[in-house]
């Protein structure tokens, strides 16, 4: 997805990304207490969460500009596909680890990795998803927008 990084919209997807990936770690945490996982919900904790999510959208918007790096490789259109979500899932996790360290959630160990896993890849996903259409639909739109531009101004139905 290509965005300015100040540009037109990017508050509006930082706030998108924000918004839905908190949404979907606290529901998550909420599905997965019965079950037995030992997240635990604070005041303390919602705030610390929300200031993950937050990083994790100022790091996903920051990422647009190594992601134009990426593309100058040269890598197959299939293989970007893939590639992108990949290394944007190892930042999140990375950011995801060192935070939740730093907020005394968990200790750093590969047993913290992997229990962090089933929480972070399907939000990652579903952020992923949600941001994606959103930004297809704001595209679609501004797209609609300049047709009806260049035909008012020139006079044409396309």
């Amino acid at each position: 997805m290509k965005r300015k990084l100040f540009g037109k919209g990017w508050l509006k997807s930082f706030w998108t990304m924000c918004a839905t990936s908190f949404t979907g770690v606290v529901l998550l945490m909420a599905i997965l207490k019965p079950l037995g996982w030992e997240g635990y919900m604070t005041p303390l904790t919602v705030w610390q969460l929300f200031g993950m999510c937050a990083t994790i959208s100022a790091a996903m918007l920051l990422w647009d500009y190594p992601e134009g790096w990426l593309e100058r490789l040269n890598f197959s259109p299939n293989a970007f596909l893939f590639l992108n979500p990949l290394l944007r899932c190892a930042v999140v996790c990375l950011i995801v680890l060192f935070e939740g360290v730093l907020f005394g959630f968990y200790p750093l160990s590969w047993e913290s990795v992997i229990g962090l896993l089933p929480v972070v890849v399907p939000v990652f996903a579903v952020t992923y998803a949600v941001t994606a259409v959103n930004f297809h639909w704001a595209k679609k739109n501004a797209e609609e927008i300049n047709r009806k531009i260049m035909e008012k101004k020139t006079g044409k139905r396309e």
